[in-house]
């Protein structure tokens, strides 16, 4: 290994080519980056170039050189250094080209940008990884960028900063001042060293990779380098870009896949040791790169139907993915990506997926409403997973009972007392009653809003005198405990909750029967009053319909 202290002008003016291999991350810097290296050449500029500035370190490996061919160095550490120079440096060559200054421009080029004479990526004396690579070479090529990167807004930044310099005739003045004033500390690894198990070693004094970072290196790490430009396009690439945000969906963090993926076979996996078990497991099933990323693809297009971001193929089970994605408990994303993986591998029919996501979310909501605890479920559902065997249903009811699944007495009990409205399971609750009973015309419950027929507020006005005339002397204590329970709760279109306010029941009664089209209104056809014993009655109804909505224990016996 060898160090050596180097100003910019002895590193990029040369014949040497500095690539970003492919384990590296990407360009990430942004502009408090930018502010901040552009800040400390400006005082440099300011002080007339009288001291040097020290950037830190770059960390690289020469790669197999063949004769005849540009001296080619792997940035190990240092990228987003060596990269947001180069592109300050094409910043400046543009703004000296526009000013008149085309010596100027000719010297940053031809010194610091390119290899005039030599051909296709040999070209180039930085080379940023594969999906930041086109950007950055339509920059040094002087070609229209459209795309917004991270690499293109950092030359928009550079270039707007330059306009000043520029104005004032100290753009040459600021090229000397980067090529001779910005010191880097450039460390040299002897060829054959392995560049990926010093990155790593990097990365844990103290560089901030994400876990997936990590997960990634490790495969690369097993591809020859020759090989990797073709491996992440063929192979790699589709799995990121399976989570990229879409028009309909936004972006998933892919260390939220791989640690679910590796919790699919039973074990619980800590958010932070996530790289550590992929790493585990790559040593144990000794996949091949291709292979591995095809694994992974697969379950990558589960994982989206779990996530809502693509439909499953069978309707029924999407019907059941839609109701458990009410739930929003992503703990359940490893049972439900094992569930997914033995239907498609023919293990499981569409009737058994169906009926173990049932229970799955009748577990959960049953849990709720009797106020269980939800602290176990990180590590009960990865559990479950490696319990299916080969009676996955009977077995997943036998796990899921063995953990406290209400039955449905107690759940039933537990409903009609229970302050629905205020807890985060309102929406999905009343709508999967409406529609339990919907028939041939649909509502749409997109447009729907919560109503309590008896009001949230009971004033001093006459409605409110109304009011506590229909709900007797002890008004506030039926107030209370009635208010926010499933009884006195029932789904109307926006402008109708507006309209009906606080107004008495019987004009209510009207809203509700005669316009609203939400077939869980019906109820109020034949009721002329509303009081404690009405609200008690229809919540013990809604209370047994759900019964079977949301499946207990008893329903799988």
């Amino acid at each position: 290994m060898k160090a050596n202290e180097r100003v910019l002008e002895q590193i990029l003016h040369s014949g040497d080519q500095y690539v970003i291999p492919l384990f590296q991350r990407y360009y990430k810097w942004t502009k408090d980056n930018w502010d901040r290296l552009w800040s400390d050449i400006y005082e440099l500029l300011e002080e007339g170039g009288k001291r040097r500035h020290f950037l830190g370190s770059v960390v690289c490996v020469a790669d197999n050189h063949q004769p005849g061919m540009v001296p080619r160095y792997m940035v190990i550490d240092g990228q987003q250094r060596i990269v947001t120079l180069s592109i300050l440096l094409s910043a400046l060559r543009d703004a000296a080209k526009s000013a008149g200054q085309s010596d100027l421009a000719a010297e940053i080029e031809d010194n610091f940008l390119l290899h005039r004479h030599k051909k296709k990526l040999e070209r180039y004396k930085v080379v940023p990884r594969q999906r930041d690579r086109q950007s950055y070479l339509d920059l040094l090529d002087r070609k229209p960028v459209s795309e917004k990167t991270n690499i293109t807004e950092a030359y928009r930044f550079f270039a707007g900063k330059l306009t000043d310099v520029g104005k004032n005739g100290r753009l040459e003045d600021l090229f000397k001042l980067v090529s001779n004033g910005v010191m880097l500390v450039v460390i040299t690894l002897d060829a054959g060293e392995n560049p990926f198990a010093i990155f790593k070693s990097l990365n844990s004094t103290g560089q901030k990779l994400t876990e997936a970072d990590l997960i990634r290196n490790q495969v690369f790490m097993q591809v020859e380098l020759v090989d990797q430009d073709s491996f992440e396009e063929d192979h790699w690439h589709p799995i990121e870009q399976a989570f990229e945000k879409t028009d309909t969906a936004g972006a998933i963090d892919i260390t939220e896949f791989f640690r679910d993926y590796l919790m699919r076979d039973g074990r619980y996996v800590r958010e932070d040791a996530t790289f550590v078990a992929f790493e585990a497991e790559m040593e144990t099933l000794r996949w091949a790169p291709a292979d591995l990323c095809a694994e992974l693809l697969t379950f990558a297009r589960h994982y989206n139907v779990v996530r809502g971001r693509e439909k499953a193929t069978a309707p029924e089970i999407e019907a059941a993915l839609t109701k458990l994605r009410q739930l929003n408990v992503s703990t359940t994303y490893p049972l439900v990506l094992t569930l997914l993986r033995r239907h498609q591998l023919g293990q499981l029919t569409v009737g058994d997926v169906v009926r173990c996501l049932e229970a799955l979310s009748g577990f959960i909501l049953r849990r709720f409403i009797c106020n269980e605890s939800s602290r176990g479920y990180s590590r009960w559902f990865p559990a479950a997973c490696k319990e299916l065997g080969n009676a996955p249903l009977s077995n997943l009811v036998t796990f899921l009972k063995g953990k406290g699944w209400p039955d449905d007495g107690r759940f039933a009990t537990a409903m009609l007392h229970y302050a629905l409205y205020t807890s985060k399971y309102n929406r999905a609750v009343l709508e999967s009653l409406e529609m339990s009973i919907q028939r041939s015309e649909p509502v749409n419950l997109g447009n729907c809003t919560i109503e309590h027929v008896m009001p949230q507020t009971i004033n001093d006005d006459l409605d409110g005198h109304e009011w506590k005339a229909a709900l007797g002397s002890d008004w506030k204590r039926v107030h209370d405990m009635w208010l926010h329970t499933i009884g006195n709760l029932t789904l109307v279109g926006y402008d109708y909750n507006i309209l009906m306010k606080n107004k008495p029941y019987p004009v209510k009664k009207c809203e509700l029967v005669g316009k609203s089209k939400v077939y869980l209104n019906e109820h109020f056809e034949s009721v002329d009053e509303w009081d404690e014993t009405q609200i008690s009655e229809r919540g013990g109804q809604l209370a047994s319909r759900l019964v079977p909505i949301w499946a207990g224990p008893d329903s799988f016996q």
